[in-house]
């Protein structure tokens, strides 16, 4: 038995041959200046040295489950995703960060009362290359605050890109993606955006203009193939 509260956030980090940046996610979840949340880390069979590095790690927040084999990189997200147990749920690349006060910012946003009927809420993110160096900034444009559902995934269509950001910029709440179902990538390059867009059609999106991760573009992300 345990007297330690339930997490309200859930961070799902799924993981595969991940040795050379995951310890920099992690570290950056549990640096984060709200501290009730699971960190729930699935590896999906990694033939590298993931599973060594995780284990370096002893905080009480972690779970660790290791597929017996592979499942794919949706097959692993959305194992990720049926773990969680949070209110609120993130899912993690292992190889993008947080910084320190992106749980911390995004909960307040979800937990006023006003916004109760906000789906999920996004931040803008700074891209960085496999060596760290800054390359970009990216957000939803100059709009932020509340934006209706329908409305932000029009505006996503018109733009011709993801303005919602990748799964480290996204807070959601688990009833929103209870509806919304899997991730599903019958069309790879747009798995995270396709479900958004679901989510969305039964919610609001909250845009917070500050930079609250970070994305790394490198030569084994899919981003970069």
């Amino acid at each position: 038995m345990t007297d330690s509260p339930m997490p309200l956030v859930s961070v799902c980090l799924p993981a595969y041959n991940g040795q050379d940046y995951i310890e920099t996610a992690i570290a950056s979840v549990l640096n984060q200046s709200y501290g009730l949340f699971e960190l729930v880390i699935v590896d999906d069979h990694s033939s590298d040295r993931t599973l060594d590095v995780i284990g370096r790690f002893a905080d009480p927040r972690i779970r660790i489950i290791a597929n017996p084999s592979r499942l794919g990189q949706m097959g692993n997200w959305n194992r990720a995703l049926g773990e969680a147990g949070g209110r609120y749920v993130k899912l993690l690349p292992q190889d993008d960060e947080l910084r320190p006060d992106c749980l911390q910012r995004q909960v307040e946003c979800l937990e006023k009362p006003e916004n109760g009927d906000i789906a999920m809420v996004c931040c803008a993110r700074e891209i960085i290359d496999a060596r760290g160096r800054a390359l970009l900034k990216r957000s939803f444009g100059k709009r932020h605050g509340r934006l209706a559902g329908r409305q932000a995934v029009r505006a996503c269509v018109r733009a011709g890109t993801n303005l919602i950001g990748e799964p480290a910029a996204v807070l959601f709440r688990s009833e929103a993606a209870s509806r919304a179902g899997f991730f599903d990538d019958r069309d790879f390059y747009v798995i995270d955006l396709d479900y958004w867009c679901r989510m969305l059609q039964d919610g609001d999106l909250f845009v917070l203009p500050e930079v609250l991760c970070v994305f790394r573009v490198g030569r084994q992300s899919a981003s970069f193939r």
